[in-house]
């Protein structure tokens, strides 16, 4: 039996396409998979490539951006380091996002509740975090996701990590990490700076 990593190799050949994240399948990353994981992992890489050329072919078709069958969400997944410290930061009580626009303005604009609720909490322009949030929502169907992860917290997960590592980085924490190594979305961050000057 392959490896995850050979496996993947190899269903990138044969869709000639590129690999999959290991991160993306929720079986074992080291060791030989049994059959029952070599055909979750076919069929998950299938279903991501098809949700990948749907997406790309039909960008307003709503259908090409849910969750796909191998989405699996019986493990508990942990949060992540940006949500945690965004939640350390922003929000040290836990207050839903219906009790907090009873007692703060609603931002005009059209986007979601709860990235109008960042928007106030951080003082960030809604404009400016929509436009990092529909690059989430684009990335999550057009290579792939985690498994159990919709397109609206792919999209939520990117603003967290937009907020931590551009305006939250002083100790340079997130300097090597993947998200500011890469600079992504660096130009959204370039444009909020020169707002502000």
């Amino acid at each position: 039996m392959p490896t995850l990593s050979r496996l993947i190799s190899e269903l990138a050949s044969k869709y000639d396409t590129g690999k999959r994240p290991l991160r993306y399948f929720d079986v074992p990353k080291r060791g030989e998979l049994s059959v029952s994981e070599v055909k979750y992992v076919k069929k998950r890489f299938k279903e991501l490539v098809d949700r990948e050329e749907c997406a790309s072919s039909q960008p307003d078709n709503p259908d090409c951006f849910e969750k796909v069958s191998t989405d699996r969400t019986s493990r508990k997944k942990r949060k992540s380091s940006y949500l945690q410290e965004y939640n350390r930061i922003y929000r040290p009580r836990n207050v839903s996002t219906d009790e907090f626009f009873d007692s703060h303005a609603l931002p005009r604009g059209s986007a979601p509740k709860g990235l109008k609720r960042i928007a106030v909490e951080t003082g960030l322009p809604l404009k400016s975090l929509k436009e990092v949030y529909d690059i989430g929502i684009g990335a999550y169907a057009s290579s792939g996701s985690r498994a159990g992860m919709s397109a609206e917290q792919w999209g939520y997960g990117r603003v967290y990590a937009f907020i931590i590592s551009y305006f939250h980085n002083e100790d340079g924490y997130y300097d090597n990490k993947r998200f500011l190594k890469n600079k992504t979305d660096f130009h959204i961050f370039e444009n909020i700076v020169k707002e502000m000057l």
